[in-house]
């Protein structure tokens, strides 16, 4: 199992993967208004064999503190496919 920022190139194979999660069809439309919105370099995928079995990203958001807003990561998009849960998947894309 690898885990590790994804490329690109394989952003559709991840948001089609995490969508089949969340019980959606992954379309055209929803995976650009997805990608626009997501900050690929802290987008994490799990592979197996080279097939995507776990997401995990963050967008940065701004939180107002007392004299300042400082930026805050949001997580957001965290799968694993049921094949592949209760074996500590989520425990370690979370902690890189």
């Amino acid at each position: 199992m690898e885990i590790r920022p994804i490329t690109e190139d394989e952003w559709p194979d991840w948001e089609h993967s995490a969508a089949r999660v969340f019980g959606e069809h992954s379309d055209p439309v929803m995976q650009a208004f997805i990608r626009s919105i997501t900050e690929i370099e802290r987008t994490l995928g799990a592979f197996q064999n080279g097939r995507v079995v776990g997401s995990a990203t963050a967008h940065t958001f701004k939180l107002t503190v007392p004299g300042a807003r400082v930026p805050f990561p949001f997580v957001d998009i965290v799968t694993v496919q049921p094949t592949h849960r209760r074996r500590g998947l989520l425990t370690r894309m979370m902690r890189q």
